[in-house]
């Protein structure tokens, strides 16, 4: 007799080494036919990573996994943590707030718990479901009570663990972290400054900001037509001030008539109304972002004038807050007496500054 070309008529034992070796063979080709073999589950991505990495921080963190494996019978989750971790066994959460979560992952289906919390064997037990796309990264939040992450170590090592409702292992990620030394030690300080602006500007007028009234009389108010702007912008968080202040002691002064001058009437924070009085003074209009103008400045008809003083600066516009092209007018009104000696020349200088309030 001969088998695959071999006689094995006149030695019994080698026919059997033969026999039981292509038995094997045949055994090996035909097992996966008859027993298929379940699919592997394989993890494209997985991770556990903590909120805090310094020693004897409050323990929370996220627990991620994509697989390959998309109905393994997932029923439950066992994160075993590092030895060294410090773990209360009541006060856990699960959640998967988007804030919580890593950009661009997808919520863990069927979170919830932890069920159980052994300290024996610092392990959580959460619910869960089947992780059903391969392609999405899936993920979930947890918080440890009064748990901590205990001390400082390099290479701290656990497991999590999906499993089916019967205990049987679907997929495993071992992992390794480590515990920096010393209270917020995994944090690094920001610090700068943002250095102080402030613009301020004069414009408008009749020709180099001038407030030109023209030929006064004593039977009626002039108004000058034109009014000056004045604009601020700034990042002092108080916003900004502007004050108002005139040069002649009295007010509107001739040179060539020499004498007094149309003075200002009233004292600063008090409204003359020229329609009843005589005299020169000025007014505000708010304009862009509403500042606040004072009330001395601001006449409720069209007659009505602020005192201008010549020994002190004056409030005239505010705003809180930082400002960006805040802007404000400044108009002029007079009426003379009907004895005010005749010129050409009656002026005044009116200086207004404005500051920041950082």
């Amino acid at each position: 007799m001969k088998i695959f070309g071999v006689s094995i008529v006149k030695n019994p034992k080698a026919a059997l080494s033969i026999a039981l070796q292509l038995s094997i063979l045949l055994f090996t080709f035909a097992y996966p036919l008859l027993y298929p073999k379940k699919a592997d589950a394989t993890l494209t991505t997985a991770y556990i990573r903590f909120d805090r990495q310094s020693a004897g921080a409050a323990l929370a963190g996220v627990v991620c996994m994509q697989s390959t494996l998309t109905s393994g019978g997932v029923s439950k989750i066992f994160v075993t943590l590092p030895s060294s971790f410090s773990l209360s066994s009541t006060g856990w959460t699960s959640d998967t707030t988007a804030a919580n979560l890593p950009s661009g992952a997808t919520a863990w289906p069927g979170i919830s718990g932890p069920t159980t919390v052994s300290t024996a064997t610092s392990t959580a037990i959460f619910a869960s479901t089947d992780l059903t796309n391969s392609s999405n990264l899936y993920c979930f939040h947890f918080t440890g009570g009064s748990s901590t992450t205990g001390t400082a170590g390099n290479s701290l090592t656990g497991t999590v663990q999906t499993q089916t409702t019967a205990g049987a292992a679907v997929e495993t990620m071992n992992y390794a972290t480590s515990i920096t030394t010393g209270t917020n030690s995994e944090q690094i300080g920001v610090t700068a400054s943002v250095s102080a602006s402030f613009t301020f500007a004069l414009s408008g007028g009749y020709t180099g900001q001038v407030l030109a009234l023209g030929v006064l009389n004593s039977s009626s108010v002039t108004t000058a037509p034109y009014q000056v702007t004045a604009t601020v912008s700034t990042n002092a968080h108080n916003g900004f001030i502007a004050w108002v202040k005139g040069t002649n002691s009295d007010g509107l002064h001739s040179s060539t008539a020499g004498g007094t001058g149309i003075t200002s009437p009233g004292s600063f924070p008090t409204v003359t109304d020229l329609a009843s009085s005589t005299g020169y003074g000025i007014f505000a209009v708010a304009g862009t972002n509403t500042p606040t103008l004072d009330a001395g400045y601001t006449p409720s008809n069209g007659t009505a004038v602020g005192h201008v003083d010549s020994t002190q600066f004056d409030r005239i516009a505010y705003l809180t807050g930082v400002q960006s092209g805040t802007t404000f007018n400044i108009g002029a009104r007079a009426k003379p007496t009907s004895t005010q000696a005749a010129a050409n020349d009656y002026s005044d200088t009116l200086t207004v500054v404005a500051s920041g309030s950082f």
